[in-house]
């Protein structure tokens, strides 16, 4: 079915680089110099549901995608266009009518006025149960000589899915920067088996897709989902990866995790003329966790990190 955006969800603001044709438009340069001045998102009003019939998923027609849209200073939609898809023609077209109908509660700047801002507007078709893309998925080999080195990070692999089912002309798009990881993503996205897509008459096609796949160690099978069991020897080996293969302004996914844990308990995302300042002081701690980390490599990081640590530590114990 198609993705729901429920009630009053904000719609998630888009950055100059995930724009269509950023700068080519007055109104868009107007929504770009906007957003910088904005102290609340857009609320989504009602629901984005585009149509997808019972034709369409009965003839295996899925994908999904984003879209790139204005959201007016009177909370209409303007220059709604696709950002990204690997959902055939038609269902685009769904959704693109869908999104140009949607009413939202306009964003305002930090004076209480309503302001025109860019936004992205997720959306995705499933014929059935599960991720719309596979039939069987192949996860990849995460090896114990990895782990140990270190090496962790996201793999984008970009190819084909044939008629068949099976990916063709399979490659790297967006490199962990270990070779290990991305040969296994590699190895898993050409091993698993999709769903073929599916033109109005019901005939298979070649369409490109990318397909993502994540490493990470703090996340383990159990309870928790590894954050309760991610000691401080392995948060020290994959900082210290990370160091020596990222550039500084680069964050892994534990980083960004992290800070918006921060960012809900310590209300950075209400105060917005206090986020430097806190952000700072977040990153002060983590810096401390990490050299902690380094003298202690026993502990767990829940236990080590100052302020954030501790909630960490009760979230994921809600989630067992």
């Amino acid at each position: 079915m198609a993705m729901t955006l429920q009630g009053d969800a904000t719609a998630p603001a888009a950055s100059p680089a995930e724009t269509v044709e950023v700068g080519k438009s007055p109104a868009m340069v107007e929504a770009l110099a906007n957003q910088a001045q904005m102290a609340r998102g857009p609320r989504l009003i009602g629901e984005f549901q585009p149509a997808y019939s019972d034709e369409q998923r009965a003839a295996g027609m899925l994908g999904q995608g984003r879209i790139s849209i204005i959201v007016t200073a009177e909370g209409s939609v303007s220059e709604a266009a696709i950002r990204y898809s690997n959902a055939p023609p038609e269902l685009d077209a769904s959704a693109l009518a869908a999104a140009r109908g949607l009413k939202f509660t306009p964003a305002v700047d930090k004076a209480g006025k309503a302001i025109a801002v860019p936004a992205l507007l997720p959306f995705s078709f499933e014929a059935a149960g599960g991720h719309p893309m596979y039939v069987t998925r192949v996860e990849p080999v995460f090896s114990d000589a990895a782990r140990a080195a270190g090496e962790h990070g996201k793999v984008v692999i970009d190819g084909k899915i044939g008629p068949d089912g099976r990916m063709i002309d399979a490659v790297v798009f967006q490199s962990s920067r270990s070779a290990s990881l991305d040969a296994a993503a590699l190895e898993a996205a050409t091993a698993s088996r999709y769903r073929p897509y599916r033109d109005g008459a019901g005939q298979p096609y070649a369409l490109p897709v990318r397909v993502p796949f994540s490493f990470d160690n703090y996340r383990t099978p159990g309870p928790g989902g590894g954050i309760l069991r991610y000691r401080c020897d392995q948060f020290a080996r994959d900082e210290s990866w990370w160091a020596a293969n990222w550039p500084a302004s680069e964050k892994n996914e534990f980083y960004s995790m992290m800070l918006g844990i921060s960012a809900l308990s310590q209300g950075m995302l209400t105060q917005v003329s206090q986020f430097k300042e806190k952000k700072a002081a977040f990153d002060m701690r983590f810096a401390a966790a990490r050299l902690e980390c380094a003298a202690r490599p026993d502990k767990l990081f829940v236990d080590v990190m100052k302020v954030e640590g501790p909630i960490a530590r009760r979230m994921a114990e809600k989630a067992k």
